[in-house]
């Protein structure tokens, strides 16, 4: 039995589902949160689709295990949904891991988050595991597991009440993060791309089309100075790139997609500096690689960062 409390985040593909649910079922946890959001009402296929996760979670729990669900009646998208099921689990628990329906882990990510939710559990500085490592052929290598990183990685990951309560889904508090973000330790350019990030996502919020949860929880540790913990191998692997997904594209199968086991017991770093070589790579071929923009957009880009160094803008 594993003792780590489990948060499984599903919508409507059964297939994707199930062989997430089979890597959780394989462990048998003995808390279980499951958070699922309701249909679109413009696709009336959701509905069937939607119930048949119900009913396949519903009777696949064989195992002695403590269930707690929040099953939406009507579609909350992406952004609101996780962000809503993720702030529901740690009214619940201090610690726990995040799967979505379509982040399929090794068996080894389970417990590279138990002990490392155990280590730094009361360290305010950290407050991200990823169990992604993109690029990992690229990086700069090491004896150790893990590495300490700005940037959080979501496909499959683990943290604390006391980081996600920093978070701040809506943007409120929007000249602090900005602040935060100018404070920061990441480069000039890193600062630029998400100064412009959190001016686009506040008139996302405005429009009220909030479609994303990631961003603000990346805005969120850095505006905080938090840090991440990035495994050196690729513990959760995406399999719901395609043509259903909400997301997550084809573009993205450039990444290095696949398992590989983490060695136990885990190889800690000396210290907990930041590897800004391998953030400045993830960086470059993550984040700035898929913000592909034409020239007037580079330039309207500019203008508006001139703008936000004279606190013009917020």
């Amino acid at each position: 039995m594993f003792s780590t409390p489990i948060l499984f985040l599903v919508f409507n593909r059964l297939n994707t589902t199930k062989q997430v649910f089979e890597q959780i079922r394989h462990i048998k946890p003995t808390r279980l949160y499951i958070a699922a959001d309701g249909p679109r009402e413009i696709v009336p296929e959701d509905f069937a689709k939607c119930e048949s996760i119900k009913q396949f979670l519903n009777s696949a729990i064989d195992w002695n295990c403590e269930i707690k669900t929040l099953y939406r009646d009507e579609n909350l998208g992406c952004g609101i949904a996780v962000s809503q099921a993720i702030s529901w689990f740690f009214q619940h628990e201090e610690m726990g891991i995040i799967l979505e329906d379509d982040c399929l882990p090794e068996s080894s990510f389970f417990r590279f988050c138990e002990d490392l939710l155990t280590k730094y559990r009361y360290n305010e500085e950290v407050m991200h595991i990823s169990g992604t490592c993109h690029f990992q052929e690229n990086l700069l290598k090491s004896n150790d597991s893990f590495y300490f990183s700005n940037y959080m990685l979501c496909w499959g990951w683990a943290s604390w009440r006391r980081a996600w309560n920093k978070n701040d889904t809506f943007l409120s508090n929007t000249r602090e993060i900005k602040q935060g973000l100018k404070n920061s330790k990441i480069s000039t350019k890193e600062k630029k791309y998400w100064l412009l990030e959190l001016l686009h996502f506040q008139k996302i919020v405005l429009s009220k089309n909030l479609h994303t949860w990631d961003t603000q929880w990346s805005l969120a540790i850095l505006s905080n100075f938090g840090k991440c913990i990035v495994p050196y191998v690729n513990l959760v692997k995406n399999i719901g790139i395609g043509h259903d997904a909400t997301n997550t594209f084809a573009f993205e199968v450039d990444l290095q997609n696949y398992l590989n086991e983490m060695s136990m017991p885990l190889k800690h770093p000396h210290n907990m500096d930041i590897n800004s070589t391998n953030d400045d790579y993830i960086y470059r071929h993550l984040y700035k690689k898929w913000k592909r923009k034409t020239f007037f957009e580079k330039l309207y880009d500019q203008i508006i960062y001139y703008f936000l160094k004279l606190k013009i803008l917020f």
